[in-house]
């Protein structure tokens, strides 16, 4: 067990003993605020609002 534990941290360079640091519902709910957030960064990157629909849809949720 050593040897393959020490092939994936050393070698591979992946954290075998790692936790999450929120629960599944957690990182579900932040995974959505930031995909919103992307989403309303492409509306206003030109400084002009091109869809006001997904904008309205963007702020109601």
């Amino acid at each position: 067990m050593r040897s393959s534990l020490s092939n994936w941290y050393e070698e591979l360079q992946i954290v075998v003993y790692s936790i999450p640091k929120n629960c599944p519902d957690c990182c579900k709910h932040i995974c959505h605020r930031k995909n919103l957030n992307t989403e309303l960064l492409e509306l206003l990157k030109d400084g002009q609002l091109k869809e006001a629909g997904k904008l309205l849809r963007i702020s109601t949720k």
